[in-house]
């Protein structure tokens, strides 16, 4: 199978699991868009290191799969604390979620353009 065909077989069984958790309530709305917003944040960062594309596209993944990283981020925190706490901590998790992912996309790429 090929890297490409697996990559959208996970994403879409990704789909697939929301879907029926959510359908099953087991789980908190919170909690369900963080899982599902951190399974996929790997899966892009994943395919954006395994894949042999150029480095543009690389860095697009990486950088795509971070601002999921950091969706999942906020909803985790959203479900944990109240309202005045969680707009304290908005611009440090930006913060490092910038530098991380600026760091992948360097390495992804071996430091070229």
């Amino acid at each position: 199978m090929s890297k490409k065909l697996l990559f959208k077989v996970l994403v879409a069984l990704c789909f697939v699991a929301v879907a029926v958790v959510w359908l099953l309530s087991a789980l908190n709305m919170s909690w369900l868009i963080a899982i599902f917003a951190f399974a996929l944040a790997a899966l892009f960062i994943i395919y954006g290191f395994a894949s042999k594309t150029v480095g543009v596209a690389k860095k697009l993944y990486i950088v795509f799969g971070g601002a999921l990283a950091v969706a999942g981020v906020f909803a985790l925190i959203g479900s944990f604390m109240d309202k005045e706490n969680v707009a304290r901590l908005v611009l440090p998790i930006i913060a490092i979620a910038v530098t991380v992912v600026v760091l992948l996309c360097i390495l992804a790429v071996g430091g070229k353009k």
